[in-house]
């Protein structure tokens, strides 16, 4: 069975009229020509099963010859759907990262692995280079030995469905989230924080989404919400249109631009429609997890 790299890189084969290199497929999906070259080994594998192959010729690049009719249907077959099936690892990472985060208990990484399509050492990989982030918002993944993985810490601070009747009232509700959870040492102080942000520039980035934050002494440690509305408000969002979802960040008065990095961070899972979309559709944890695991699905 073909991993879902390993069909992309198939299918840019086929595709492409002109033969690639390893380096333009690397290159491609953002991995090293070692791992390209790793990969077309394992694929070789199994094309072979089906009367093909992946040739190469130095100086001139990559290609995929077959025999007879039955390999380009097999072909044909393991390029369908590729394109919903890979996840570039920017954003895989995130996904992986914000599923465990809705997890109570372990998770096996056997589960992700077969999940996103990739292996146990990718998924070990693509949450190592995300744990500096983590640990800015207190988040800690903890790794066990036949049970798996998963997050450890309060700062899960998932709301759906909570009940508002504008931003202000959005804005109150959400602060005092924070304050509920420890994260913030006074309620006055981190509310007048955020809506002073709101005051020199609005925090609705468009496609029903706003990313109000506040940086101050009154944050005991970099923490963030995510908060699913009851309907739709009005924000005075980038694209005019209202917002239904929220993710609220604070972070503490210190010298290295937390702050920054969570926003950076978050814009660029946001990037991704699919990553977007399944956050901003969801009505309840359960579905959000839902969304995740029928992704390799759509």
């Amino acid at each position: 069975m073909l991993l879902a790299r390993e069909k992309k890189i198939v299918t840019l084969l086929i595709e492409h009229e002109d033969k690639l290199t390893t380096t333009q497929i690397a290159t491609s999906l953002k991995v090293s020509s070692r791992t390209i070259k790793a990969d077309i080994k394992k694929i070789n594998e199994e094309l072979e099963k089906h009367s093909c192959r992946i040739n190469s010729q130095q100086g001139v690049g990559l290609w995929i010859e077959y025999d007879n009719h039955e390999a380009k249907k097999y072909l044909k077959e393991v390029t369908r759907d590729t394109a919903d099936l890979y996840l570039s690892p920017e954003v895989r990472k995130y996904h992986l990262a914000v599923e465990l985060l809705l997890q109570d208990d372990y998770t096996s990484m056997e589960a992700l692995a077969k999940e996103y399509y990739i292996s146990k050492a990718t998924v070990l990989n693509d949450l190592n280079e995300l744990d500096e982030l983590w640990e800015h918002y207190g988040v800690h993944f903890i790794k066990k030995v036949k049970y798996g993985i998963k997050v450890e810490g309060n700062e899960r601070l998932v709301s759906f469905g909570l009940d508002v009747t504008n931003k202000e009232d959005a804005i109150r509700k959400i602060c005092k989230m924070m304050y509920d959870a420890g994260k913030v040492s006074s309620y006055e102080d981190y509310l007048q924080g955020v809506k002073d942000r709101e005051l020199e520039f609005e925090t609705g980035m468009g496609n029903g989404i706003a990313i109000p934050h506040c940086k101050g002494g009154c944050v005991k440690e970099a923490a963030f919400t995510l908060v699913k509305l009851n309907q739709k408000i009005e924000w005075g969002s980038l694209d005019g249109e209202p917002v239904d979802y929220v993710i609220m960040l604070a972070a503490p008065n210190t010298a290295d631009n937390v702050h920054l990095k969570m926003l950076s961070s978050l814009a660029v899972g946001l990037m991704d429609d699919d990553f977007r979309e399944a956050l901003k559709d969801a009505t309840d944890v359960d579905q959000i997890i839902d969304i995740f695991k029928s992704k390799k699905e759509e």
